[in-house]
């Protein structure tokens, strides 16, 4: 701290004595020819005196005083009449102008800036030249037509070796700011935010709940503002004919939708952010789901549906999320939802980049995300810029068949997660849960649930993006010897604005009873498992933008794979299903790259430099 205060003191010293010097030059040229002897002496007299100040000081050199420039010394080598301050260095021009010009010191006029703290602000500063274009550069005059420009003053450099200021970073180290690295594609940043980014963690890094996805990819949505809040807005509406073969298929004409409003604002030196998520599948494909070879999962009026998605609940999603740096490396944050997700499988399925435009649900959906929707969770968690770790408490019953309220609230069930994302291509997560009683039909039971999930995303020309999910899964049900898997592999490619290729390929382990092949008409073993399969490959052509949105046509095409044993069940080996439909959601933006608060899309694609 001494050191300091003497370091300021000296500077301040410096400071004062140039400008004393500057100001006694002035004097001495501009009233030199006017003032009486007595006067010039003194005037002199305070020159002398402020030269001798500065030449006692640290790097301040001998300067002459106008009687010495009027008779150089024979053996010194010629000077200019204004040499260089330390550091400083003058052009040949000026060298030889000061060695031929040997005029009365009081001859010569040195214009100066009338505001004499504005001149010592200056000392010691380093800025771009352009940035004083309107001012005219300080110049030595001769009482000839010769002109040289006063060489800079102590701490000046030329641009091209400028310092930075003291208590300045240079422009071209400058931290990054909130959700960009350095070295990042400033053309590609997230799009600005009144509301600052926790560690750089933004919220376009946000998937279902609190997981994470690549910065280098998006989702489609909406951004504004409304007052000090920062609001973004996910929605998806399908309009779709589906059509399943086979005796356990169906086709159904519905809708698949949700809406999701995530609203930031700043608190307590973090940030807050309140979101909801709404669904309107219960009336769109009705109570019982829609058709889906495979698919297993919850129940309706006391049967469990099989080769059927159900619908979501209307109240997705109700909860707020607050995170806040405890240092300057990490934050922790906390999760409250009466309806929400836990921290424990990878990120649910209509919100991974890999899958945002597939209409499908993954038939390893309960093996991987189902937890997405409970009713009552609580999550707290430690967190840097890479890496998250959380631990939750939740209600682990499935959502029952009346999807339109809220089920009754329970903390029975425990999680934790760690995610981590190595660079702005790669999310990367692993989790582990106890589900307490989660089927309706079987109270008894309760459930390990292991997962695993990375998702890889990158920018795909000038327009584009695409991205690829890997999910493991495993289920140990308490009333069975072993562990079921499943593993996904999925992946989206948004070829430019007008054309997108969706695909899924799954491997999952079923029961006879997650099957609800436990009847006399098959004759199977209550414990038998079997292993299934499905591939499924779509195409989405983009048909116009109106306000924002897109609207899509698509078809998809699955090809599911059984056992021989259950060709009789499903009418042969390979049974197949289809999907055609409309697609509106928002647009994303030409290169995905910021087109401003209101209209933009999300984060985009950052330099490679960090892969």
């Amino acid at each position: 701290m001494h050191s300091k205060k003497t370091r300021s003191s000296k500077t301040r010293g410096t400071l004062a004595a140039i400008a004393s010097f500057v100001l006694s030059f002035a004097c001495v040229s501009s009233l030199g020819a006017q003032q009486t002897p007595k006067q010039r002496r003194d005037s002199i007299a305070h020159a002398d005196s402020a030269k001798r100040a500065m030449g006692a000081m640290p790097g301040m050199g001998g300067i002459q005083s106008p009687k010495q420039a009027k008779t150089p010394s024979k053996s010194a080598p010629k000077r200019s009449a204004s040499p260089a301050m330390p550091g400083m260095k003058m052009s040949p021009r000026d060298s030889s102008a000061g060695a031929k010009t040997s005029a009365p010191h009081s001859q010569r006029r040195i214009p100066v800036k009338k505001d004499t703290k504005e001149m010592a602000d200056m000392a010691g500063m380093s800025a771009p030249r352009s940035a004083h274009a309107g001012e005219k550069k300080m110049t030595m005059r001769d009482t000839g037509t010769t002109k040289s420009p006063m060489p800079e003053m102590p701490g000046m450099r030329d641009t091209a070796a400028m310092k930075t200021m003291p208590g300045k970073r240079d422009s071209t180290a400058m931290s990054p700011m909130p959700g960009m690295r350095a070295g990042s594609d400033t053309t590609r940043m997230p799009a600005m935010s009144m509301v600052p980014d926790p560690l750089g963690v933004t919220m376009e890094r946000m998937g279902s709940g609190t997981t994470w996805i690549p910065d280098a990819v998006s989702l489609p949505s909406r951004r504004f503002k409304a007052g000090q809040w920062d609001l973004m807005l996910h929605a998806f509406v399908f309009g779709q004919y589906d059509e399943q073969g086979g005796p356990r298929g169906g086709s159904q004409i519905g809708s698949l939708n949700w809406a999701m409003l995530m609203a930031s604002h700043t608190l307590a030196g973090g940030r807050f952010q309140a979101r909801t998520m709404l669904s309107l599948d219960p009336a769109g494909v009705t109570p019982r789901g829609y058709p889906l070879l495979l698919q297993t999962g919850e129940s309706y009026h006391g049967e469990a549906l099989h080769d059927r998605q159900h619908p979501h609940d209307f109240w997705m999603e109700l909860g707020a999320m607050y995170e806040r740096p405890v240092t300057r490396t990490t934050g922790i944050s906390f999760y409250a939802a009466p309806s929400g997700e836990p921290a424990l499988g990878p990120v649910a399925f209509m919100h991974r980049p890999s899958a945002t435009d597939n209409p499908f649900a993954p038939i390893g959906h309960h093996w991987q995300d189902a937890t997405h929707v409970s009713f009552g969770v609580l999550t707290a968690g430690i967190f840097t810029h890479e890496w998250k770790l959380e631990g939750s408490v939740f209600n682990g019953r499935e959502p029952d068949e009346n999807r339109w309220d809220f089920d009754p609230i329970k903390l029975d069930s425990y999680s934790a997660r760690l995610s981590f994302n190595p660079n702005v291509r790669w999310a990367l997560s692993a989790g582990y849960g106890y589900l307490a009683h989660p089927e309706i039909l079987s109270p008894t039971e309760s459930m390990h649930r292991i997962t695993a999930s990375a998702i890889y995303g990158a920018s795909l020309g000038t327009e584009g993006q695409w991205a690829a999910t890997l999910v493991w899964g495993a289920n140990k049900p308490s009333t069975e010897p072993g562990l079921s898997h499943s593993i996904l592999v999925e992946a989206e490619a948004n070829l430019d604005r007008r054309n997108t290729l969706i695909g899924r390929a799954e491997f999952v382990q079923k029961t006879v009873g997650d099957l609800v092949l436990d009847t006399p008409q098959f004759g199977f073993a209550a414990d038998r498992s079997f292993n299934v399969g499905a591939v499924s490959l779509g195409y989405i052509r983009e048909l116009t933008q109106l306000w924002h949105a897109s609207l899509g046509l698509g078809a998809m095409g699955t090809v599911n794979a059984v056992p021989s044993a259950l060709t009789t069940a499903y009418g042969s080996r390979a049974p197949v299903g289809g999907m055609v439909f409309l697609r509106l959601r928002a647009a994303r933006s030409p290169g995905n790259v910021m087109s401003g608060i209101g209209g933009m899309n999300s984060k985009k694609p950052m330099s490679d430099a960090h892969e």
